[in-house]
């Protein structure tokens, strides 16, 4: 199929973009000519690594780039992404009238109820976004098909580093990974929780915060943390901003936690990290035991948790600071996420839904 994926990306970096390229590339490999319609920058360049062909465009004034795509070569689908991407894909799909698929990757109805009939089908990347999608939108549950995040592969090989070793030399590594925007505040609340549990059960350790990625509340962020520690002589902080991306992996599975939602989350705990969960909508705990089904089950608290409980962090972190407890929340991170999470599955949920809805 020809399949053209408009994706509307604000962030240099982040979960949205590993996704799109993660698609095209998926696809690419699986005979099909994907065209990738990106802001220019990083993103665009990852997209062209792809193997696929990338269209540029200004997404503030996308309308003169899409009266020419749909004015040229027909495309078998059109893969939309959410918000500027979705109003981009309907409205060459005005004059091109082929197959439409949404995607819905956050917990939000983008006014669906008003533009739902103009679509094919629709992939969410959770069963909770599939519900609110048929729940409260209304939509014909055949038409609505969960294709999750996935990890790579490579994440899945890195060693389990124990406990002692990444403390070794009397320091301890904590990473932070998110575009910082007011959507993310609980991430910097969940940080400032870890940092308060760590000075208290392991203050004989200096923790070296660093917090990759950019936004729009990186000054106040920056602002905020540097005071917050005044208070805790064993800790210190870096803000380093977005790093090129095979780097966060690197990172995260030298560091004793990680602070982070959705797919950073996950890479986190492929890579043999214990993850304090925290995202758009709330706090989920550390990532074991029953706070790692809750966390899975909102997209690491990117997506609401009503009618769950979570174990406070406070009633945890002891226990995970003793090293055989910190190496079974390794294995049980990592188990857990290969088992659905991995890009070599999530990608096969994809490419069938895809097809078919072409099909149709």
């Amino acid at each position: 199929m020809k399949i053209l994926i408009p994706a509307y990306t604000v962030a240099e970096w982040g979960g949205l973009h590993e996704y799109v390229i993660s698609a095209a590339t998926t696809l690419v490999k699986c005979g099909h000519e994907v065209t990738l319609v990106l802001q220019d920058g990083l993103v665009a360049e990852k997209g062209e690594e792809s193997g696929a062909d990338v269209i540029r465009v200004d997404w503030s004034d996308w309308g003169p780039v899409a009266e020419e795509i749909r004015r040229g070569p027909r495309y078998d689908l059109i893969f939309a992404q959410p918000f500027h991407s979705r109003k981009f894909a309907l409205f060459v799909n005005e004059i091109m009238e082929t197959r439409l698929v949404a995607m819905f990757h956050g917990f939000h109805h983008d006014f669906v109820y008003t533009w739902q009939h103009l679509v094919d089908g629709f992939l969410v990347t959770t069963e909770q976004i599939g519900d609110l999608l048929v729940d409260l939108c209304r939509i014909d549950p055949e038409r609505v098909r969960v294709a999750p995040n996935g990890v790579d592969m490579d994440r899945f090989a890195y060693p389990l580093l124990a406990l002692d070793e990444k403390t070794a030399d009397g320091r301890g590594l904590v990473v932070m990974a998110s575009r910082i925007d007011k959507d993310k505040r609980s991430q910097v609340t969940a940080l400032k929780l870890l940092i308060e549990q760590l000075s208290r059960h392991a203050d004989h350790i200096h923790w070296d915060v660093v917090v990759l990625g950019d936004g729009p509340e990186r000054g106040r962020v920056e602002l905020e943390l540097e005071k917050f520690i005044e208070d805790y002589p064993n800790i210190s902080v870096e803000m380093r901003g977005w790093v090129p991306a095979d780097t966060v992996p690197r990172l995260m599975n030298r560091a004793v936690f990680s602070v982070s939602a959705g797919r950073g989350a996950m890479q986190s705990l492929a890579v043999g990290t214990p993850c304090l969960a925290a995202g758009a909508r709330g706090i989920a705990g550390l990532q074991i035991g029953s706070n790692l089904e809750i966390g899975v089950w909102s997209n690491f608290a990117d997506y609401p948790i009503v009618g769950k409980d979570i174990v406070k962090l406070e009633d945890n972190l002891q226990q995970m600071l003793i090293p055989n407890s910190y190496a079974e929340a390794q294995i049980e991170g990592r188990a857990r996420i290969l088992a659905d999470r991995s890009q070599q599955n999530t990608a096969v949920r994809m490419v069938e839904a895809l097809t078919t809805f072409a099909s149709r």
